[in-house]
């Protein structure tokens, strides 16, 4: 059984384990917002896991530790003939949901354009001191 409710509206006790409640006390925008935050959060932690894969058995050297840097480097060396890094990384993300390079860097896209917009600057008060008033 699903029960929309207002989180006030909710009866104690009135819940089997099984039941799922969905809690409305948030503006469309707020709504909204957390979604985009969800789809970031979640493009983050399958980038985490393409870097574990991509990384596994490769020497300390050879190893990316961000994944737009390994992004980056594989767009940049192909055009330049060194096809390794996107051969490898193209096997890894079919393994894991098995999108097209293309489609990772609309995610990079998606995900700066958004912490470009969610991460504003801020007023810093030692940048303020030290003579400099922006980053």
């Amino acid at each position: 059984m699903s029960i929309i409710l207002e989180k006030a509206e909710l009866p104690e006790g009135s819940l089997e384990n099984n039941d799922l409640v969905i809690l409305q006390n948030k503006c469309r925008g707020e709504d909204a917002r957390d979604c985009i935050d969800v789809i970031c959060h979640i493009m983050g932690m399958w980038q985490v896991e393409a870097l574990k894969l991509y990384n596994r058995s490769l020497r300390s050297e050879s190893k990316y530790y961000v994944f737009i840097y390994l992004y980056i480097d594989a767009i940049k060396k192909e055009k330049e003939g060194n096809i390794g890094i996107k051969n490898r990384l193209d096997m890894v993300i079919k393994r894991i949901g098995n999108p097209t390079i293309e489609e990772v860097g609309e995610m990079m896209a998606y995900r700066r354009i958004r912490n470009l917009i969610s991460h504003k600057k801020k007023w810093d008060i030692e940048k303020v001191k030290n003579g400099r008033k922006d980053g």
